[in-house]
């Protein structure tokens, strides 16, 4: 048996078994955040770009602007833009996190400084 950092009952000799479950838990955390309307990743993300917009279109026109219906249907238009692209990360990238060919270094391997890392746990 290969122990990948001293010997059992280290939890280094789980590693591979538990990995699996750690990138479940990212996977179903990260897909929760985005969420439209409640996630906390889409929450910060729209209101952020809102507040942005809002500012800039204040300094440098006036405060009617703001509430331009043309202008909201834009801003509501650039929301709708950046649901679908976080809806196309989710499906892509967060649905194949660790499962790619070049993610092989960041998820298969145990460099020695997580490894220590890992060891500091009864």
């Amino acid at each position: 048996m290969d122990y990948i950092c001293g010997n059992p009952p280290s939890i280094c000799h789980y590693l591979d078994h538990i990995k699996q479950r750690i990138v479940g838990r990212i996977q179903r955390q990260l897909k929760e955040h985005t969420i439209p309307g409640r996630g906390l990743l889409f929450h910060l993300l729209s209101e952020s770009a809102k507040e942005s917009i809002q500012k800039v279109l204040i300094e440098n026109g006036n405060s009617r602007i703001p509430r331009d219906p043309s202008v909201m249907a834009y801003v509501n238009d650039l929301l709708s833009k950046a649901i679908i692209s976080m809806d196309s990360w989710v499906s892509n990238d967060v649905q194949e996190l660790c499962d790619r060919p070049e993610q092989e270094d960041a998820c298969n391997s145990w460099d020695d400084e997580i490894i220590d890392e890992i060891l500091k746990w009864p």
